[in-house]
This record gives C-alpha cells, sequence and structure tokens, in this order.
C-alpha cells in the first residue's frame, strides 16, 4: 500500500510539472521577423544598399565601455606592437572579449547585443581607426528573448575600418567583385 502512495504522489508531483514557453522577441518593441529573426534570409540590399551610406549607432554602458578599453588595452600590452620582436610585428594569442551593447539601425533597437575589437592585424597597426565585430545573439543565454537575434539575416557583422587602405576604397572595390561572382 505505501508502495502505491508513493508512486501517486510521484506521478501527482511530476504531473504537475508547468512549461514555459518563450517566444523569442517577446516584449521587445522593435522585435520582427524581417529585422531580428532567423528565420529569414540575410537581407544584403538592406545592410549593404549601395544608394545608401548606412548609420550604425552603439549604446554601452559606461562600465562595458571602459572593461572594453581596458580588455584592449591588456592585449595590446602582451605584444610587442609595429616594429618590435627583431623588427617584426608580434601578436597576442588573445582574442578580444565580446562587451553587451545595444545597436540601432534606422531607429531600430537591436537588443543585448555582442561586440568586441576585431583582432589581431588591424588592431596593431596603429591607424587609430579599429574595426568591429558583432554577435547578434552572443548574449541569448542570459536573455532567452534574444535568441537567434539577427540583423536583418546575419548573425554577424565585420565592421571594417580600412586600416592600411589610403583610398577607403579596397573593401568596397572586393564586395563589388565578389558579388558580381557570387
Amino acid at each position: 500500500m505505501k508502495k502505491l502512495i508513493y508512486i501517486f504522489l510521484g506521478l501527482s508531483f511530476f504531473s504537475c510539472k508547468k512549461e514555459i514557453f518563450i517566444e523569442y522577441g517577446n516584449g521587445l518593441e522593435d522585435w520582427t521577423t524581417e529585422t531580428h529573426s532567423n528565420d529569414v534570409s540575410p537581407n544584403y540590399n538592406m545592410v549593404f544598399n549601395q544608394n545608401t551610406v548606412n548609420r550604425l549607432d552603439f549604446v554601452f554602458t559606461e562600465k562595458n565601455w571602459e572593461d572594453m578599453q581596458d580588455d584592449l588595452e591588456d592585449i595590446l600590452s602582451s605584444t610587442s606592437g609595429p616594429g618590435g620582436g627583431g623588427g617584426q610585428m608580434t601578436f597576442s594569442d588573445d582574442t578580444p572579449l565580446y562587451f553587451e551593447c545595444e545597436m540601432y539601425f534606422n531607429d531600430i533597437e537591436w537588443y543585448h547585443v555582442g561586440i568586441r575589437y576585431k583582432g589581431n592585424s588591424s588592431l596593431n597597426a596603429n591607424s587609430g581607426k579599429l574595426p568591429f565585430r558583432l554577435k547578434m545573439d552572443e548574449y541569448e543565454d542570459e536573455y532567452v528573448e534574444i535568441k537567434n537575434q539577427r540583423f536583418y539575416g546575419f548573425k554577424e557583422l565585420s565592421l571594417g575600418s580600412n586600416y592600411n587602405d589610403e583610398s577607403n576604397l579596397q573593401e568596397f572595390t572586393e564586395h563589388c567583385t565578389w558579388s558580381i561572382y557570387f
């Protein structure tokens, strides 16, 4: 009889388990399938529009910005920099860390985006223009509502700084060339 009671209690306990389903983007004002979801193909015409100069704005907390700068300083101080190491530039084995920010494009917000400095040779170029790497769902484990967040279908973006390109046309012409053949 006791076994039967324990079995009944066990079944009652486990049958009361409540599952919570969270719809991605739930509660996020700007979230749409076209702009934020991974259910669409990358929209090259929107992101790489050849007739418009696009603008991305990034908003950091003061602490995240300071931590990002400290991480960069740590990486750069662990290298000998240009000309170091017997005339050779040496690079750090460290990859810059991602930090959280909000991103805006055309007055639309992307939430909890991961941003870091792109490395390694471009970090050591002393150009004063540092490139960034973005990961739209870097913080999805902490913020489940942004699971599989995308930027018009793109999971990641690399923002080049045209370092070592005085013409500022090299990346653009490469893009045009590749878009013809692929």
